[in-house]
């Protein structure tokens, strides 16, 4: 009687562990089948995550930069997917220009794109309510602390920064870079450009700065009135004599 229970009960677990594996295998499979649509925007543009947009309103599903030498300069890439992911990544690699010179993958960081809710927007430089890209999360980073989840529908956003060595050869340099889903191995293919022209951004900065504020912009916080702007007005500050 005792073999039996324990010929019961170990057929029991391994039948367990059998479905376990194949739930396993179905969750695996549901991962790589998920589908995204690959689109692109300028990175001045703000892409809402909640916000549906009309084909006439997406770019092409690519980056392109275009940078002197000594400069950083961002593009960001857009991806909703049609189904629940448990994260994402995006591999970056060598681009090559047709003379034969190399911009080298080490000069590239992917961001994660994080968002914040906007409930009241300011007037006149409002792309609407919803939820707001602004936090740049290291990707690593964010597949590590599992904040790359993204649901069904959703707009994700990657913002992936170039960093144009000093000494870089000018030219047109393009290669792929690879997007994965979920569980996925062999992923999407991301066309990805960047022209560098033939000129040097000194590391010095020689530019001023100019900050304005006029009465309207107090409109903001609700209150327009002298008493509210006076305190900030040049003929109330008191200027040293020496």
């Amino acid at each position: 009687m005792k073999k039996t229970r324990n010929k019961r009960a170990a057929a029991i677990l391994c039948c367990a562990a059998l479905a376990v594996s194949v739930l396993g295998g179905c969750n695996e499979s549901n991962q790589k089948a998920v589908q995204a649509e690959l689109w692109s925007e300028p990175n001045t543009i703000r892409v809402l995550q909640d916000k549906t947009y009309s084909a006439a309103e997406k770019g092409e599903g690519a980056l392109a930069v275009i940078a002197v030498r000594n400069e950083c300069e961002s593009a960001q890439l857009i991806f909703t997917p049609d189904g629940d992911i448990n994260g994402y990544t995006l591999e970056t690699a060598d681009l090559k220009s047709e003379a034969g010179d190399t911009l080298e993958k080490k000069n590239f960081s992917v961001y994660h794109q994080m968002y914040l809710p906007v409930e009241q927007p300011s007037q006149g430089y409002s792309a609407g309510l919803g939820n707001y890209p602004d936090p740049l999360l290291p990707l690593d980073k964010a597949n590590a602390y599992g904040e790359t989840k993204v649901k069904k529908g959703e707009n994700q956003g990657v913002t992936v920064l170039f960093d144009i060595p000093a000494n870089q050869a000018a030219g047109v340099y393009t290669g792929t870079f690879t997007l994965k889903l979920g569980g996925e191995t062999e992923g999407r293919a991301v066309p990805v450009k960047a022209e560098v022209f033939d000129y040097d951004l000194t590391d010095e900065v020689s530019a001023k700065s100019c900050f304005l504020l006029n009465r309207s912009y107090l409109g903001y916080y609700g209150d327009t009135t002298m008493e509210n702007y006076a305190p900030v007005s040049y003929t109330h500050l008191t200027l040293p004599t020496n």
